[in-house]
């Protein structure tokens, strides 16, 4: 199997690093990969919400009694 040389050697410096520190590098990947597909999903969302949104906004006049004016 054929793979990217820069690949490979991020691979091998990641072999050498502490585990401790591998650990915390492989974690922070693993958030950002999860990040940046839960961003996709979102822009989806929003995407589709603008395309339907409302074209007006009924509004309701305040008619509430507990607001005195003097």
């Amino acid at each position: 199997m054929s793979q990217d040389p820069e690949l490979e050697r991020a691979l091998h410096i990641v072999d050498l690093m502490p585990k401790v520190e591998r650990d915390i590098l492989l974690a922070w990947r693993e958030y950002r990969v999860k990040l940046i597909e839960h961003m996709a999903k979102v822009k989806a969302l929003k995407d589709s919400l603008d395309a339907n949104k409302p074209r007006f906004v009924e509004t309701i006049p305040n008619t509430s009694l507990s607001t005195v004016e003097e």
